[in-house]
This record gives structure tokens, C-alpha cells and sequence, in this order.
């Protein structure tokens, strides 16, 4: 085998991490046995000896049993008692099973755990690490949206065989980006690839038609070979292509932020807490730092790829959509000048960015570090309000939710947005007036006031003016990120952090539906927003109710601005 290389055969993603060394540690082993992952983070699992021969046995994690004297020494000959002595191995499993057979397994326990740890493995053969696994993640590499988008572009020209060219660049940035620092593991917020699956051989026919034999089956109903077929059509799309393999991470961004929607029902709706919420915008920010002082734009911020480990720490996974910075382009470039050169294309297609900035969809094709500034505070301002703080079905609708919170250009607020391919003054009815924080305030009722210092920085990255808006080094030299990295050295607000992340990885982790019945839920959302849009209703764009006069920048003193 070559080293790093895999093969999807490999991998055994039935029951997500159970029976892996890490779901057998006695003190934070118990949330590794659920399938909590998503389709960008599938939990996995490998066997040790696959890991040795593809030469990352560094990557298995020692595998200590406690020690009855304290001694290191002691502790390391139990380490590799199973690849020792055959009879010193054989006489203590005697001795643990006889004493598990008088004394009960609860007893042995209490008493005498060191005889329960002892392992249960064949003798005298080559296969002693059979059954002990390691716990790892894997997600489609390209991710399957855009390796879709990548064939219809290259369409009859694209080649049968080898990588797409956005997903090899991907994996070159991610270790320069880690190279650069200083550190086994490379930056901490950033996920670091260990190996690359490849897909497995296709299989003969007689093996197909087994298969087919038994999904379809005359003694079930219709409805269970459905499932059936469902299920074997699910397990070839995850085993499809290849897939890249890192550090096991349980949750994806994106499912903290729908359970935390404000429309979820108490029980099992997540409550993110300002500790929380102020460690994720730091490790963001840091990925950011780290990036745009290397050259590198993220462009793109994707929800289902940013990934939470089990330590709670944020990790960004997807660089796809990353591209370098020329060295004329490292000194800044005018939006404006560039949109007015390119002037406007009818067949132009909005690019599919939930956090897209301004400037972009009113006709600039160039992305900078101040459009990574706009997609971050869009992003954590989503964060915080339940939903997309900016939706919309089409470029004008878009534009009009940005208006309505940064302002309508004008001669105070980017006159330069007027020059924009884009641009027109019928687009937006009202004469909006930049007001961030009192729309916060508005929207997030109780909340804002534990909120209050996060929303002002998020309010310094969303300014209509790419010029104004905050750079990720001034970020996180902000009172907020400074109150924050002051806090956290203390006692109090670490013990904090673990009950709150406690808390939520264990709400996350047991939810009483499966993965399925949320992506049948989220479907059904989506559904019912489409249907409110070709009904001509407005349900996208209820979270802005806010044609009040204080938005609007009027003298006059309304009963909601009192109640600010």
C-alpha cells in the first residue's frame, strides 16, 4: 500500500464509532457510540493493522490500562501485554474469567477492575489487533454539490479518470496553510487530513444481482423494499467516490444552528450560551488571521463545513472555494472599478452563497478579504438569530434585506455603490438608514443584552462600504474578543464552557430522531418556503417586519423604539 492512500472497502461506517478504542475510554467514552455525524462528516471506523500497513500508526491512540502501583514502567508492559507473551497473556484471562465468574461482572468491577481490562483476543495468530478499531471521520472529496457542478461545466470533455482539479488544489492549501505552523497537527482550527479514500472496484455481475435479489424480495411488502432500495442507494452514494479521512469530529455546524432555531419546539431545541457562542466566533476569526495574512481567501463560508469536534472547538473542513491572492491583488482592489470594467451580464447566475457580500451581487466578480469579513459577521449574526439574516430568491430581494439593516447607498453611505452594474433605486421602495444594532435589538428581544458586545462587532463587518468594515487582525483585537481570550484563563469561565458544551453535545448527541427524520423536516421547510414564494407571499422576509420609522430614520418616537 502507498502511504496515505485508502480504500472505501476499508472503511465500516454501519455503526458509526461503536466499539472503537476511543468509545472504550471510561471517561468520555460514552458519547462516542451514536451516529451523530452529517453527509460532510460521516463517522467511521478503522482497523488498526489498515492504519499500520498505510503507514499512519501514529495515528492510533495508545491504549494504556490503569495501573495498580502507579508505575509508568508497569503501565507500558500492560500497554503491549497482547503483543508479548502468549502465556503470560493466556493466564490472565484464565484468572479473569474465573474471578468474573464468582464474584459477577459488577463486583469484579468495583473491586478488582484491572482483571476486567485484560484482552479478549486470539492467541498464537497474526491477527491480535483484529477487532480494535479508531474512530475517524470522512467526507466526499470534492464535496458532492460541487463535484456535480465541476462535470456539468466540463461536461463531454470531463475525464473518466483521476481528481478534479478544485479538489487537489484544495488539499495543496490545506498543507501549506498547515506547514506553516509550527505544530504536529498543524493549525487547530482548521481540519488536517490524514489519509484519501478511494472508491472501491466495481463489483461483478453475480454479486448485483445477489444484491438485487435481496432488496426486492415477493415475501415484503412494497413499502419495506422501498426502504431497502433507499437504504442500498444511500450506502453507494456515500461509497461512491473518494472521500478524505481526519480527525473524528460528531457535529457539523449546520445541525447546531437548526436545532438552535427559535421555531424548534423546548425539547429539543439547543441553547447556545455567550461562552459558547464568543469560542466559536474566536476560532473562526483565527482561521481567518491565519489565511489572510498567507494570501488565501475562503470566499464561501458553508455551514456544513465547519465542524465541531468533541472538545468543542470549531474547526473549518472545506476549502474548495479558497483561492491565493495575487501580489498586485494582496495591496487591495477598488470592487467598483472592477464591477464598472466588466459591466453587466443579463445571464449572470447569483453565486449560491448565503453570505454573499453586497458588492458581489451588485456586479463585482472579484472576491476580497472584506467579503470573507461580511460572510463571517452575516454568518454569526445568522448564528444568532435562528435564520438566515439575509434571504431571498433572487438578486433584488437579497439586496433589499441587506438595505433594510446596513442602509440604502447614498451620499454617507458607499456613494459608490450607485455605480454598480447591478444597482437601481427600484429596487428598494423606502430610504433605509444603517441601524445594526437596533435591528439586533429588535430581533433578538431578551437575548440582545448577553449578546450585546458580540453584535457590535458583527455590526463593524457588515458595512455596506467594504472599506469600513473591520479586518480579521482588528477582529480579534476587538473588546469583545479581547474580553473573551482575559476570561478565559480564569477557572470559572473553563468550568463554564465544559458544562455549557456538556450540555449541548449531550442534547445534539441523544436527539430522539434520527438523522433521516431531520432531513425530512428540513425538506418539508424548504417546501413550505417555496410555496410561499410562488403564492407571492412573503414568508422569507418575516424576520424583517421592520418598516417602522426608526429604521427609516425619522425624529418621531414609536412605541418599539421606546422599548429599546
Amino acid at each position: 500500500r502507498r502511504c496515505g492512500l485508502l480504500s472505501m472497502k476499508d472503511m465500516d461506517s454501519s455503526e458509526g464509532w461503536e466499539g472503537t478504542i476511543q468509545s472504550k475510554d471510561p471517561i468520555g467514552g460514552q458519547s462516542w457510540g451514536r451516529k451523530v455525524g452529517g453527509k460532510s462528516c460521516v463517522p467511521s471506523k478503522l482497523n488498526e493493522n489498515v492504519l499500520r500497513e498505510v503507514g499512519l500508526r501514529w495515528w492510533i491512540p495508545p491504549n494504556y490500562i490503569s495501573s495498580p502501583a502507579g508505575s509508568i514502567h508497569e503501565m507500558q508492559c500492560l500497554q503491549n501485554i497482547d503483543s508479548g507473551d502468549d502465556g503470560r497473556l493466556a493466564s490472565l484471562q484464565e484468572i479473569s474469567g474465573l474471578a468474573k465468574a464468582l464474584l459477577g461482572e459488577r463486583a469484579l468491577s468495583n473491586s478488582y477492575p484491572l482483571l476486567l481490562s485484560i484482552p479478549k483476543k486470539s492467541l498464537g495468530g497474526s491477527d491480535k489487533a483484529a477487532e480494535r478499531c479508531v474512530a475517524v471521520s470522512m467526507a466526499k472529496w470534492p464535496p458532492e454539490k460541487f463535484g456535480l457542478r465541476e462535470q456539468s461545466r466540463a461536461g463531454s470533455k470531463s475525464l473518466p479518470n483521476g481528481f478534479s482539479t478544485a479538489a487537489l488544489q484544495e488539499l495543496q492549501l490545506l498543507k501549506e496553510l498547515h506547514s506553516i505552523i509550527p505544530s504536529p497537527e498543524g493549525h487547530p482550527n482548521i481540519i488536517l487530513p490524514i489519509a484519501v479514500a478511494l472508491p472501491q472496484e466495481e463489483q461483478d455481475d453475480t454479486n448485483d444481482k445477489e444484491k438485487k435479489d435481496d432488496i426486492f424480495s415477493l415475501f415484503r411488502t412494497s413499502e419495506d423494499n422501498e426502504k431497502r432500495a433507499q437504504k442500498e442507494k444511500k450506502r453507494k452514494d456515500l461509497f461512491g467516490g473518494a472521500h478524505i479521512i481526519f480527525n473524528p469530529t460528531p457535529f457539523v455546524l449546520q445541525r447546531v444552528m437548526y436545532r438552535s432555531s427559535k421555531k424548534k419546539r423546548e425539547e429539543s431545541q439547543v441553547s447556545i450560551s455567550p461562552t459558547l457562542f464568543a469560542c466559536w466566533f474566536h476560532d473562526l476569526l483565527s482561521v481567518l488571521v491565519h489565511c489572510h495574512s498567507n494570501g488565501v481567501l475562503l470566499r464561501n463560508l458553508v455551514t456544513d463545513q465547519i465542524m465541531i469536534d468533541h472538545s468543542g472547538v470549531s474547526k473549518i473542513a472545506g476549502l474548495y472555494r479558497a483561492t491565493v491572492l495575487s501580489p498586485h491583488e494582496r495591496k487591495g482592489v477598488d470592487p467598483c472599478k472592477v464591477a464598472v470594467e466588466k459591466g453587466r451580464r443579463n445571464d449572470e447566475e447569483i453565486p449560491p452563497n448565503l453570505f454573499i457580500a453586497p458588492e458581489i451581487l451588485l456586479g463585482c466578480p472579484k472576491y476580497t478579504k472584506e467579503t470573507d469579513m461580511w460572510a463571517i459577521g452575516a454568518l454569526m449574526g445568522s448564528f444568532l438569530l435562528g435564520k438566515n439574516m439575509f434571504a431571498g430568491k433572487d438578486r433584488t430581494s437579497r439586496l433589499v434585506a441587506m438595505y433594510k439593516i446596513v442602509g440604502v447607498p447614498g451620499s454617507e453611505n458607499y456613494p459608490n455603490a450607485t455605480k454598480f452594474p447591478y444597482f437601481s433605486k427600484r429596487d428598494y421602495p423606502k430610504k433605509y438608514k444603517r441601524n445594526v444594532e437596533k435591528a439586533f435589538a429588535y430581533m433578538m428581544k431578551d437575548e440582545y443584552k448577553k449578546h450585546e458586545k458580540g453584535v457590535d462587532l458583527i455590526a463593524r463587518m457588515l458595512h455596506l462600504d467594504p472599506n469600513k468594515r473591520i479586518s480579521a487582525r482588528e477582529a480579534l483585537k476587538h473588546e469583545y474578543m479581547l474580553d473573551f481570550l482575559e476570561n478565559s484563563n480564569s477557572k470559572a469561565f473553563r468550568e463554564d464552557f465544559v458544562k455549557d458544551w456538556m450540555a449541548v453535545k449531550k442534547k445534539l448527541a441523544h436527539s430522539s430522531k434520527t438523522e433521516d427524520d431531520e432531513a425530512l423536516e428540513q425538506e418539508k421547510t424548504m417546501k413550505r418556503k417555496i410555496m410561499l414564494e410562488a403564492a407571492g407571499g412573503d414568508g422569507i422576509d418575516d424576520l424583517y417586519d421592520l418598516d417602522m420609522d426608526d429604521l427609516m430614520g425619522s425624529s418621531k418616537k414609536t412605541k418599539r423604539e421606546l422599548d429599546f
